[in-house]
């Protein structure tokens, strides 16, 4: 297998003989969404936890959020009423 051309490079210029470099194989095919029974799992296990990590795993399943989103929100972001929330994603896809 021929190894990538900037290690052959640096490997001719610092005298080495031929690089030894196996690619990794790239995933053929996009992730995968989790199926309605792992999604109970993972709520399950979620809810035995503490009541930060059950509130991050629900955002992230029910509303879609990006990781860099939730971890750039604020409490002021969230506000919550008996019925419905509302969640103020501040800079999120296709934000510079």
């Amino acid at each position: 297998m021929r190894s990538p051309p900037s290690t052959t490079s640096i490997n001719r210029f610092l005298v080495l003989g031929p690089a030894n470099v196996k690619r990794e194989p790239l995933a053929q095919a996009a992730p995968r969404a989790l199926s309605i029974d792992q999604q109970r799992k993972l709520l399950r296990a979620a809810e035995a936890s503490k009541p930060r990590d059950c509130a991050i795993v629900t955002l992230l399943l029910y509303t879609a959020l990006r990781l860099n989103e939730l971890v750039s929100l604020d409490i002021d972001d969230v506000s919550i009423s008996a019925r419905k929330g509302l969640l103020v994603v501040k800079s999120g896809k296709g934000d510079l």
